[in-house]
């Protein structure tokens, strides 16, 4: 949207982003990667991974059944599984350009479930994790404020009385920047 807004000859003062992520469709977990980990998951459960194995594959089966049941019986169901479908489309055909400009990016701290080898990090649900959410591939300028909650509950009281004073301060400057802008061109 920055983009379309600069190309369009509009000035673009402040992009901030709520723990978005950059677009990141070549990552995936090789082989070795689920061999190390399996090995942080029997360090950490010790006798109990095998129960503890067997208890997640289980329920791991019974939630795609359960999703797959609501989305062939129920229409809800089947519409959100329709948009989630065009969204993953949509991802694998965008291509994110260079963004001139700086991204301030408000995150909660990362939750590392895992280390894989090359220093590279996911979290429960094996997301891969990086520190600017994989945005300074396509911005040079991007910080990262870090906010309580995680990314649901950030914007959520009381996690949001620490992120509003940062957004409020990051409005203000933009603002001015804009005025010194429009007060020089005069």
């Amino acid at each position: 949207m920055a983009l379309q807004l600069r190309a369009a000859g509009e000035e673009v003062e402040l992009l901030a982003m709520l723990d978005t992520p950059a677009p990141a469709i070549d990552e995936r977990l090789t082989a070795v990667d689920r061999v190390a980990i399996q090995l942080q998951t029997l360090r950490r459960d010790k006798f109990h991974y095998p129960s503890r194995w067997w208890r997640r594959r289980r329920d791991w089966q019974r939630s795609q059944s359960a999703h797959h049941d609501a989305v062939t019986n129920d229409e809800g169901a089947l519409h959100n599984a329709e948009i989630e479908q065009a969204f993953y489309r949509a991802l694998h055909r965008y291509e994110v350009h260079h963004y001139q400009g700086e991204i301030k990016l408000y995150r909660p701290p990362e939750e590392v479930a895992y280390r894989l080898p090359g220093g590279r990090r996911i979290d429960a649900d094996r997301n891969f994790l990086h520190d600017d959410n994989g945005w300074r591939k396509y911005c040079d300028r991007v910080e990262v404020v870090n906010v309580s909650g995680d990314h649901d509950s950030m914007v959520l009281e009381p996690h949001v009385r620490v992120l509003a004073p940062h957004m409020r301060a990051a409005i203000e400057a933009a603002e001015d920047r804009s005025r010194v802008r429009a007060d020089a061109a005069r």
